[in-house]
């Protein structure tokens, strides 16, 4: 069994990245894999994959690709000609699928992708068809999109040409489009259809078309959507799901494809005018390297870990914009998947969507290592959350290792011990309890919620007491000039000659804590340059609207361009800080 990435080249010059699972031996039709359209792009990734997987350990190959805009492929989410990119992407994979394998693939879409499947169905032979948890109407999908930024507060003004999408911006052109499709095929051939959906979808009218042809239709209720489209860290692998879906798609026949035409063409990279991307694999980590065609002089690489359990294109597709705009200033980087997580290597059960661990700074020393070879003349380690715990870890755990600077963003916590729960350690529920109970001071409700409580009562109290164990612990350590682990750690990383920036947004509760915990070693490593401390306004945890994520990579891109040297000032203070 070999997996493959590759950058496929549609009819209408768009870059699709792709991730093939091939098998020895055929043994049942090829899977192409649609993922679904918005935010549930990111929070499904997990279970796509695992079905890939499981499929190809079945004997059975399977494609998974990005959608243009969305992952590794080219395009951009806010471009008024997505729909058409979309369908034709699809198009060029299930042709790509049928002409590299010789075999007439099954067309499995998961969510509002399946939206997308009717003009596959009507202009190519399929082996087989699965809508999973199907959206039978765009308005229904638009809908919910403008819920999502509803709850999100990130409504986008009316005269915007996109909509937010829940962090997945979508053009006004493409959503109202999405509004008028309906899920309405009638094939002109027999084609076995496996739907699986919720138990309140009662009625499905394209089954209705599949029916009339002489297909086999199977209908399976099933309630594991919820769980499964829940954000990276808690979302859930809906294995009976998947065990129902390997059974339909095994025993589906092989049909011979016997079209004789010119394979689409991939390549193992991709190149723009400015940049290329490659994927690489560093034992147990994959990543993708942007490398700029004109890079900066000795400019350090720059590593980004995942945020927290979502893989390497980030949060809204983050991580993926940062790096292509940090090529235009010559600066190379990769995005990569810790062990166990996105696209590295997953055996068998061995799954995970743990945030926090004490393997990602010896992940990251991997891909540093890696990247050295590569010709990197050192590193700067940036994260977002979860994603700065690890770069930080890093820093410390491999003072042997070229690296230049650390810049970590919304930091919850820097520390992570064995027990502590993988999705929220103890330092981050503080930060974040601390900012909970600190908004609802000033509320009347939260004030008579407390008192009508007696179990609200045993939980401030607790929290009061770790906080005032926390508080006098300081104030020792503040009398007995005794540093703060944080504080040394600071000190050991500035000693070494690594800049350390941290940038927040507005209320992020690990702010403080940090700040607190830093003290005046952090506000004089600030004074003389070795640490900065930055603040992106109107912007919440992930960036989730599109004007904040520009605000960032904006900063980040000055910041990491701007490579000034620290000022002799530091040398006094660091010899003070040796003595203490």
């Amino acid at each position: 069994m070999t997996d493959d990435t590759f950058w496929l080249t549609t009819p209408d010059k768009e870059s699709v990245f792709a991730h093939w699972f091939d098998v020895d031996v055929h043994r049942a039709p090829p899977v192409v894999l649609c993922h679904p359209i918005g935010p549930e792009y990111m929070h499904c990734r997990t279970s796509m994959r695992q079905l890939a997987l499981q499929l190809q350990f079945a004997g059975q190959a399977s494609l998974i690709f990005d959608l243009p805009g969305y992952g590794n492929s080219s395009g951009q989410l806010t471009d008024p000609d997505r729909l058409d990119r979309w369908q034709q992407a699809l198009v060029s994979a299930t042709d790509w699928v049928s002409h590299h394998a010789g075999e007439t693939p099954i067309l499995l879409a998961l969510r509002a992708s399946c939206l997308l499947t009717p003009p596959v169905i009507a202009s190519r032979r399929l082996a087989g068809l699965v809508w999973w948890y199907p959206y039978t109407r765009g308005q229904a999908f638009i809908r919910d999109l403008n819920l999502i930024d509803l709850q999100l507060k990130s409504q986008t003004p009316e005269d915007s040409p996109f909509i937010t999408g829940g962090g997945y911006p979508m053009h006004r052109e493409t959503a109202s489009q999405l509004e008028q499709k309906n899920l309405e095929v009638h094939p002109d051939y027999p084609l076995n259809t496996l739907v699986i959906h919720t138990p309140e979808q009662k009625r499905i009218p394209a089954l209705a078309g599949l029916e009339a042809a002489g297909g086999r239709v199977e209908r399976h209720a099933s309630s594991a959507l919820s769980l499964m489209a829940r954000q990276a860290e808690a979302s859930c692998v809906p294995q009976q799901d998947i065990s129902q879906l390997i059974a339909w798609l095994g025993a589906q026949p092989l049909l011979k494809d016997s079209r004789v035409s010119e394979r689409l063409p991939h390549e193992p990279s991709w190149q723009s005018e400015a940049f290329s991307e490659t994927s690489i694999r560093a034992n147990a980590v994959f990543g993708i390297l942007t490398r700029p065609l004109h890079p900066a002089k000795e400019a350090p690489w720059v590593l980004i870990p995942n945020t927290g359990a979502g893989h390497h294109a980030g949060p809204n597709r983050l991580h993926v914009d940062l790096a292509r705009s940090l090529a235009l200033q010559g600066i190379a980087s990769v995005r990569l998947d810790l062990r166990h997580l996105g696209d590295s290597p997953q055996q068998g059960s061995d799954l995970s969507n743990e945030a926090y661990n004490l393997t990602g700074r010896d992940d990251l020393a991997t891909v540093m290592r890696a990247v050295l070879d590569l010709g990197a003349p050192s590193v700067t380690l940036l994260g977002l959350c979860a994603g700065a715990y690890n770069a930080f870890q890093a820093a410390l755990a491999h003072p042997d290792l070229p690296i230049a600077g650390l810049t970590l963003i919304n930091a919850q916590t820097l520390y992570w011990e064995t027990g502590d729960d993988s999705r929220m350690p103890s330092g981050a529920q503080t930060a974040l309890t601390s900012a909970q109970y600190a908004q609802s001071t000033s509320d009347p409700k939260a004030w008579l919620r407390l008192l009508t409580s007696p179990q609200k009562w045993l939980n401030v109290g607790r929290f009061v007491a770790v906080r005032f164990a926390a508080t006098v612990n300081l104030l020792r350590n503040r009398i007995g000039r005794t540093l703060t682990p944080f504080e040394r750690d600071l000190c050991q990383l500035c000693n070494r000659g690594l800049k350390v920036r941290f940038v927040f947004s507005p209320d992020e509760p690990g702010m403080g804590a940090l700040h607190q915990a830093g003290g005046q070693v952090m506000q004089r490593l600030i004074e003389t340059g070795q640490i900065s401390w930055d603040q992106v306004e109107q912007a919440d945890h992930t960036f989730t609207t599109s004007h904040s994520r520009q605000r960032l990579i904006d900063h980040l891109c000055r910041q990491l361009v701007d490579r000034a040297s620290i000022t002799e000032s530091t040398a006094g203070f660091k010899t003070e800080i040796q003595a203490s």
